[in-house]
């Protein structure tokens, strides 16, 4: 059909991930550089929004399932963004976006929503 799945794209990126562990040292690289790239990119968004102090950043995807990324941005955000802290996310991505639309609703966040979130794994 023409189309490449999303399937695909993350069996091509588990690949890709198995190689760089594996000592592919050129994949591996092509990996820092990605994580490096979204690192300075969380860093312009940290800016434009004005985060002053310590702040959380988690990551979401399958891409962070690869050790080399994950410990490449894990290591340039340290040394990129000092007051940025690494956090494994609560949430999957559809329930934080669930998330961020409940605070621009301004529907407050209870503990007892949050709870129950966790529980059933949403």
């Amino acid at each position: 059909n023409g189309f490449v799945t999303r399937e695909t794209v993350a069996s091509f990126a588990k690949r890709v991930s198995d190689e760089a562990e594996a000592g592919n040292q050129i994949l591996e690289k092509l990996i820092r550089t990605g994580a490096a790239t979204l690192v300075a990119n969380v860093s312009a968004v940290a800016r434009r929004l004005g985060f002053e102090g310590d702040f959380v950043v988690s990551g979401v995807g399958g891409v962070f399932r690869g050790l080399v990324f994950e410990r490449s941005f894990r290591s340039e955000l340290e040394t990129r963004i000092p007051q940025a802290r690494f956090r494994e996310p609560v949430f999957g991505p559809a329930t934080g976006s669930l998330l961020l639309a409940y605070r621009f609703a301004k529907i407050e966040l209870s503990e007892h929503l949050l709870s129950n979130l966790k529980r059933d794994k949403v």
